[in-house]
């Protein structure tokens, strides 16, 4: 019996270390960087961790006693209304895109009209956000093209004194904040709608009486909402600490707290750093408050739910107030749409411009000097961004097709979430901070391998979130098919169940691609600026307010993920143009669960 057992339990034991293995490496890859990132900005803020400072001019300032950093840090004028600011930002822009969300679901609730929906945002998630915050800028600025279309013949020649973008408001950081992650919470609420019996409990709340807006409310949402809560805590996250689009089209003085922060740290003064460290952890602070509120309205609203749903209550409320509704926020959607379209066709026409004076709406002459200056100076930045985004996204491809062909394959989920999703939960400022220090004693500061490690953080989850359920969803009986006929398991694998999972690979390539060519502070801090690519070159450019040389740099670095996901979406057609059910449209009908 003990012989006969022994295979059994020898299987066993390899599973369990393989599984070990696995999450050995995504703690290795995702958990240690972010650990390290955050150990370095604590001790950094209590000045007291001497073997961090190498420097004469900062030993002083960081062998003083514990928290003393604070006091001059919390009496900082500008320090409430920064704080105030984040806050109101990444909260404005947080529920706007939710309320946008479900809008958009209750208008467009046809299967077609949600497929014709998906298929636009994957070029609209491709935008970068420093690319977007410019093309806002060229929209709303006093001198921008919407400005000159409504007044730009009544002003005198002069552009109105009205302050559209960088306004003290933060009006303009809220509105680029929701049309870049409305489409992102789009995109997992359809494919959470693929997860769920969305579709009967909708006819079962039509049978109850239920108008469609409450039916999606009080049926559809609670069974929608465990899917959406890390997303939702992403998107908070990133609108209280983002830099890129705050320090563009953000409040200029005062600032954020996050563009405060890489103020300081960007200051020739180096006493500034250990202040900011201390900041950082302040802003981490504001950011864990939130979540814990947020978790706190998620639990009243859930008790509100409830209390309607057994009620019985019914909106009694008109057919042409559901009609006016529907207009309305078909008005809206239109509205955003719209904007993202003139936002890049406008850094388009100031790349091509020559002269373009207020009030014209088109330039007056036009010219292609500015993007051969760009061929001629920036061949290093495409040459770099293109590097990184593709190694990057190999390798991140590489791993998540690892986790997940091994779960497949031992029918055994691999329980990864909390590490792919905390680097999408922390700020960026906190670690990144850290980490750069970390690297500076190490002598790995500007390594390429610790960049491509940096930019692995926030790479892998979205690939493994874009690639998860094609990968979980495809019938296994392909591959059992397979190896019936002879095949061994990796044939089966190469050209088998790869081939027709390959829109989705490439897709994934391309949102792993796409990530990485935004990513500004990773790439500045742990590159030590020794690897400038087109993001970080746009987003100094900011200050500048040339619109000639910045639509450069904004259009081709928005032009790169872009056209990644044309190669995504027409390399299938184009390999498999013989073969019907290898388009992919077919594919991703087919494994859907």
């Amino acid at each position: 019996m003990a012989t006969a057992l022994r295979p059994l339990t020898r299987r066993q034991w390899r599973q369990y270390w393989q599984s070990a293995g696995l999450h050995s490496l995504a703690v290795l890859l995702l958990g240690v960087p972010l650990l390290l990132g955050l150990t370095g900005t604590v001790l950094l803020s209590l000045g007291s961790w001497q073997p961090f400072i190498s420097s004469s001019a900062i030993s002083s300032a960081a062998s003083s006693p514990p928290l003393s950093l604070w006091q001059p840090l919390l009496q900082l004028p500008a320090l409430p209304h920064a704080i105030l600011l984040s806050l109101t930002t990444g909260w404005a822009a947080t529920l706007l895109s939710l309320s946008l969300t479900l809008l958009i679901l209750m208008v467009l609730r046809s299967p077609r009209q949600l497929h014709w929906l998906q298929r636009w945002l994957a070029p609209i998630l491709a935008i970068p956000h420093a690319a977007m915050a410019f093309g806002l800028m060229a929209l709303l600025a006093p001198s921008g093209w919407l400005l000159r279309l409504l007044v730009g013949g009544r002003s005198n020649g002069l552009p109105p004194d009205w302050s559209c973008v960088q306004g003290s408001s933060g009006m303009s950081l809220i509105l680029a904040l929701v049309l870049k992650e409305t489409p992102f919470l789009l995109l997992m609420t359809l494919s959470a709608l693929a997860r769920t019996d969305a579709e009967k409990r909708s006819q079962l709340a039509a049978t109850l009486g239920y108008p469609p807006g409450q039916a999606l409310l009080l049926l559809v949402w609670p069974a929608l909402y465990p899917a959406l809560r890390l997303p939702l805590l992403a998107v908070l996250a990133y609108g209280l600490s983002n830099v890129d689009m705050a320090a563009i089209i953000g409040p200029g003085n005062p600032p954020t707290l996050a563009v405060l922060i890489w103020r300081w740290l960007a200051d020739a003064d180096v006493q500034q750093w250990l202040p900011a460290s201390a900041a950082a952890l302040l802003l981490l602070a504001m950011m864990l408050l939130s979540l814990l509120v947020w978790l706190g309205l998620e639990q009243s609203g859930r008790w509100l739910l409830l209390r309607l749903t057994r009620s019985g209550w019914r909106w009694q409320w008109p057919a042409r107030w559901h009609a006016l509704g529907r207009g309305m926020a078909s008005l809206l959607i239109g509205l955003l749409m719209v904007s993202t379209v003139l936002a890049v066709l406008l850094l388009l026409c100031w790349s091509f411009s020559w002269r373009w004076p207020y009030p014209a709406l088109w330039p007056q002459s036009w010219t292609t000097q500015h993007w051969f200056s760009l061929w001629q100076a920036g061949s290093e930045l495409l040459g770099n961004s293109l590097l990184l985004g593709l190694s990057s996204a190999l390798c991140g491809l590489l791993l998540c097709v690892l986790w997940l062909e091994w779960s497949a394959h031992q029918q055994r989920p691999l329980h990864l979430g909390l590490w792919l999703w905390l680097p999408l939960l922390l700020p960026q400022l906190v670690y990144a901070f850290g980490l750069q220090w970390l690297l500076l004693r190490l002598g790995w500061d500007g390594n390429a391998l610790a960049l491509l490690w940096a930019h692995l953080l926030v790479v892998l989850p979205y690939m493994y979130l874009s690639l998860a359920d094609s990968y979980r969803g495809l019938d296994p009986r392909y591959q059992q098919q397979a190896r019936l006929l002879g095949m061994n398991y990796w044939q089966a694998l190469w050209r088998v169940k790869w081939p027709i999972l390959s829109p989705a690979l490439v897709t994934a390539l391309a949102v792993g691609f796409a990530v990485s060519n935004g990513q500004y502070l990773l790439t500045l801090y742990i590159g030590g600026g020794r690897f400038p690519t087109l993001t970080t070159e746009a987003v100094s450019l900011a200050s500048s307010w040339d619109m000639r040389v910045i639509g450069v740099y904004a259009f081709a670095q928005l032009s790169l993920p872009l056209l990644g996901f044309a190669l995504a979406l027409y390399w299938p057609k184009w390999r498999y143009a013989g073969l019907q059910g290898m388009q992919p449209d077919v594919v991703k009908g087919r494994s859907e669960p």
